[in-house]
């Protein structure tokens, strides 16, 4: 009679009731999965509290306490129990999560020309609808978040913005931060990097004036950025000349005529004889005699001087 009264009262005990029915569940199972979960957790007692960690092997104080659904995005054990107090509480369990995102997810092109913002696009080439909420575009300075829930069905696109102002390659990362593909970034050529018109170049000649013949120096080379400046001669005329002779615009060289050399013409009439190839012989022989009369000339005048 005494023990039917002992397990009457055990029974009845609300204390008891909980120290053999206590427990916690979690709202998604262990498995594989393609896109980020949020995993809820429920105690059979609502005062209980709850508790969580992804070290299989940690410490009391790597227990995070449960206040609401935990967001998973990488492939992690998860540990979980809850307790009303030290004599009441759940057994430890573990869920093992794997995450493996596709690798149908990536960047329309393979690059792009900015100066500071890029745009860009996201294309699903799979045969699957895929979720790519919470996958992200960083460049060096900026990262560009895709929202939760953003579902590309097979050949959709996904268009984004981002800030760039560095000099390394874009990337797309899925939600566990591996790399999934990269854009590599073409900045345009500055005003001071772009290629300067050639300079064109003039050849002009110029010319002396002289009273008794004209001469003509080695032409000039003149670039059309650069203005040319030329030395003007200044001339002189005395205050006491009472009839000053007008200078003209174009100023005016006196040159001596080169006196004749009777080597130096004959050099001359040689190179033009071997120039031209069909000349006449009396006009060589007229040539010959010519030359020779001038010498005889000079000679007989050089005998008269001394």
């Amino acid at each position: 009679m005494f023990q039917r009264f002992l397990i009457l009262i055990t029974l009845c005990s609300p204390l008891s009731a909980l120290a053999l029915g206590m427990d916690v569940t979690a709202d998604i199972p262990s498995g594989t999965y393609h896109a980020p979960i949020h995993v809820t957790l429920t105690p059979s007692e609502s005062r209980a509290k709850t508790f969580y960690s992804f070290k299989p092997d940690g410490t009391p104080n790597d227990a995070i306490l449960y206040t609401g659904s935990v967001l998973l995005k990488h492939s992690t054990p998860f540990i979980y129990f809850s307790f009303l107090t030290t004599d009441i509480e759940s057994k430890i369990k573990q869920n093992d999560y794997i995450f493996e995102y596709p690798g149908s997810v990536h960047f329309e092109t393979d690059t792009v020309v900015s100066s500071g913002v890029i745009q860009t696009v996201l294309i699903n080439n799979g045969k699957d609808d895929r979720d790519i909420g919470w996958w992200y575009v960083e460049s060096e300075t900026d990262r560009a978040i895709i929202p939760e829930g953003t579902v590309l069905i097979p050949g959709a696109k996904y268009a984004l913005s981002i800030k760039y102002a560095g000099t390394s390659s874009v990337v797309l990362r899925s939600p566990d931060d591996d790399e999934k593909d990269i854009l590599f970034v073409q900045t345009p050529l500055s005003s001071s990097l772009a290629p300067k018109k050639p300079v064109t170049v003039k050849v002009v000649p110029r010319k002396i004036i002289s009273t008794r013949e004209t001469l003509w120096i080695q032409p000039e080379v003149v670039s059309t950025g650069t203005p040319s400046i030329s030395s003007t001669s200044t001339l002189s005329v005395p205050e006491n000349n009472t009839n000053p002779t007008p200078i003209n615009d174009a100023v005016t060289t006196h040159v001596p005529a080169p006196q004749a050399d009777l080597n130096t013409m004959i050099k001359v009439s040689a190179q033009e004889s071997g120039s031209s190839r069909n000349l006449n012989p009396l006009y060589l022989l007229g040539l010959l005699v010519v030359s020779f009369g001038i010498g005889g000339v000079q000679w007989y005048v050089r005998r008269r001087q001394k």
